[in-house]
């Protein structure tokens, strides 16, 4: 876990993830590798997984990539986070994404705009592949447009 979330911090300049549940990711690590001890699997276990900012996580913020929502926190899970959970999948964040993920790439973002891994300026990529560039976790959820 601690090189993933190295990597998200070495990677930060893609502006990729908004939000690093990097206390709860270790927490979620230590429990999954003590499952694993003791030979209690799960179909997920320990798949490193960052969800978009329109997927609610309860107790953490979400906000759609939007500041009208800054500051909320969520009161429940969606069900398909849960259903991670659930499989001891370890969420590690919140990844950017169009403003209440309405279009094609995440340069309308309000919160923050991302770039590509090698380029320093703000171009139209899809979020998802930027999130797999950053860290190699799986990104989770989806825009309008349909793509993870």
């Amino acid at each position: 876990m601690t090189h993933y979330l190295s990597t998200i911090k070495e990677q930060n300049q893609l502006n990729a993830f908004l939000e690093v549940f990097e206390q709860s990711a270790l927490q979620k690590a230590k429990k999954v590798d003590e499952n694993l001890a003791n030979g209690k699997t799960k179909l997920l276990s320990g798949l490193v997984v960052g969800i978009k900012d329109n997927m609610c996580y309860e107790g953490h913020e979400v906000t759609a990539s939007s500041k009208i929502l800054k500051g909320f926190k969520s009161l429940y899970s969606a069900t398909a986070v849960q259903r991670l959970l659930d499989q001891d999948a370890i969420i590690i964040g919140r990844l950017n994404c169009d403003e209440f993920a309405m279009g094609l790439a995440v340069v309308p973002s309000k919160v923050q705009c991302t770039v590509i891994l090698g380029l320093r300026k703000l171009v139209t990529y899809c979020q998802s592949q930027r999130c797999r560039l950053c860290v190699d976790c799986r990104p989770f959820g989806f825009d309008r447009n349909g793509m993870a």
